[in-house]
């Protein structure tokens, strides 16, 4: 389910609330303010992620329990063939060569009082990317449908992808999110993933 929360403009609501705070009469003043939305930032988007620079496919439950060895850490975004990187991901010895998919995971926690509020989970891929939280899929950006093997994406477009997550699926204590971003070919030359999470 999308989310109508635009993760990737977090600036933009909180401004634009802020000018129409200040155009409105003195009277109509607490009305508006009541009217915006606060939230929590759970994972801001510069966090420090755990990712998977190996050939093939991570081993173990990666996607929900502890990941194995070859796991390293970077913060976002993370890619390659990309201006504004954090971190880049090559191969050491053939730094020409890219990996066709790349594997990231990071663990968190939610406040205890959360009755009531929404969980969002926002990111934005170059070229396909799949979402999973605790194991299960909650979304997937350009991802041609049955596709198997490294290439699947359909496409290379920058739309990002907002996602309202039910609290249900949320587990108390750690949480795991975890990430595959896929090339749409064998000759693409860059890749980038971004992502975060709010509690509306």
């Amino acid at each position: 389910m999308k989310s109508s929360f635009p993760f990737f403009a977090l600036a933009l609501p909180l401004l634009a609330g802020c000018a129409a705070v200040a155009a409105t009469p003195a009277a109509n003043a607490p009305k508006a303010a009541a009217s915006e939305k606060s939230y929590t930032e759970i994972l801001p988007k510069n966090a420090v992620w755990s990712y998977y620079a190996v050939e093939g496919e991570p081993s173990g439950d990666w996607k929900s329990g502890a990941g194995k060895a070859g796991w390293k850490k970077g913060g976002l975004p993370l890619g390659y063939g990309e201006l504004g990187l954090v971190t880049e991901v090559t191969k050491a010895a053939q730094p020409a060569m890219k990996f066709p998919v790349l594997y990231l995971r990071k663990s968190f926690s939610i406040p205890a009082a959360t009755k009531g509020r929404e969980f969002t989970f926002g990111m934005r891929c170059d070229d396909g990317c799949i979402a999973f939280l605790n194991g299960k899929e909650i979304g997937r950006l350009r991802i041609k449908a049955d596709a198997t093997g490294p290439y699947r994406s359909s496409g290379h477009q920058d739309a990002p992808l907002n996602i309202s997550v039910p609290m249900a699926d949320l587990r108390k204590g750690e949480n795991i999110l975890a990430i595959e971003v896929y090339q749409s070919h064998a000759g693409s030359s860059d890749a980038i993933i971004e992502a975060g999470a709010i509690l509306e």
